[in-house]
């Protein structure tokens, strides 16, 4: 696992890596990028789920704080999401 986005880090010993955002205006969005390694043998489906642990102040909509991306490897060298 990489944490490659300034302010992400990975957590030792686990498959999670962890980002601080900043403040974002109310519509606006943020990109962070990391990679994970697949494994020699893996085969089918990975799913990649990013969620909001925090923020101050709350977020008044609760329900759209996660979002998950399903991936699919073909073969160990090729992973398409």
């Amino acid at each position: 696992m990489y944490a490659g986005s300034t302010g992400c880090s990975r957590v030792a010993g686990t498959r999670t890596v962890n980002c601080d955002i900043p403040a974002l205006a109310s519509g606006a969005t943020t990109t962070r990028t990391f990679a994970a390694d697949a494994g020699l043998l893996t085969l089918g489906s990975l799913v990649a789920t990013a969620k909001r642990t925090a923020s101050s102040p709350t977020d008044p909509n609760a329900a759209n704080d996660q979002a998950s991306r399903t991936c699919t490897a073909l073969t160990s060298l090729i992973v398409r999401c």
